[in-house]
């Protein structure tokens, strides 16, 4: 039965006994930290994760310390990723263990075919995925635990964590596409500008040709002065 907790008079009792993280240290001992997965709480009938560690007394199991984490402790470095992110964290079962946002969503739901579950899995890496939960497609990092049995996942829409890279993209074609026109003019204003000189050249070459049939065709002899 319940001992203490901030959030209910000791004087109701509230039976615990038949709770994974009571049973798992009477059933093992071991001074060890158990996290359990996400439980409605009897006293506070909200869903939170049960961080435990056993009561000792002359190496004795005597109770269960728990600390009730609320999923929504992933809300706070949620707001710093921007919209229509999420942060999960999964069981190596493929069970949510918290997710946010939409973590109602997400209680009773299972994952499968993830690079974190496979055989002999990296201790982090990324992936691309269209979610089960919401449907939005999004770019995944993942750091496993592997001594609590968990993996922490950060995802991210995809045209989100593109978003930088299309703005530089833009931007070098914008910039690609002034020069080209810039080059474009100056090739039209060199084309005009040697079209402008052959056309004075023919015109001179045409006066020098009448000159001298000019002066051929004259019998008698003349002076040109300057």
């Amino acid at each position: 039965y319940m001992v203490y907790s901030n959030l209910a008079q000791t004087t109701r009792r509230v039976y615990l006994g038949e709770r994974e993280h009571f049973r798992v240290h009477r059933d093992r001992p071991g001074d060890r930290l158990f996290i359990s997965p996400p439980v409605k709480g009897k006293v506070s009938g909200k869903w939170s994760i049960q961080f435990t560690r056993p009561i000792l007394a002359a190496n004795a199991f005597n109770g269960v310390l728990v600390v009730s984490v609320s999923p929504d402790v992933f809300a706070a470095f949620h707001q710093r990723l921007g919209q229509d992110s999420v942060v999960s964290l999964v069981a190596d079962s493929g069970d949510f263990m918290a997710r946010h946002p939409d973590g109602q969503q997400a209680m009773g739901r299972k994952l499968a075919d993830l690079p974190f579950m496979q055989a002999d899995p990296p201790q982090s890496g990324d992936y691309t995925r269209v979610s089960k939960v919401d449907g939005v497609e999004r770019i995944y990092g993942f750091h496993r635990l592997p001594e609590y049995g968990l993996t922490l996942i950060v995802g991210r829409p995809v045209a989100q964590a593109l978003l930088a890279y299309e703005h530089y993209r833009q931007t070098v074609l914008l910039f690609a596409t002034a020069i080209s026109l810039l080059i474009v003019v100056l090739l039209l204003m060199l084309y005009r500008s040697l079209a402008a000189r052959a056309a004075v050249e023919q015109q001179l070459q045409a006066s020098q040709a009448m000159l001298r049939s000019a002066v051929e065709t004259i019998g008698e002899a003349f002076v040109i002065f300057d």
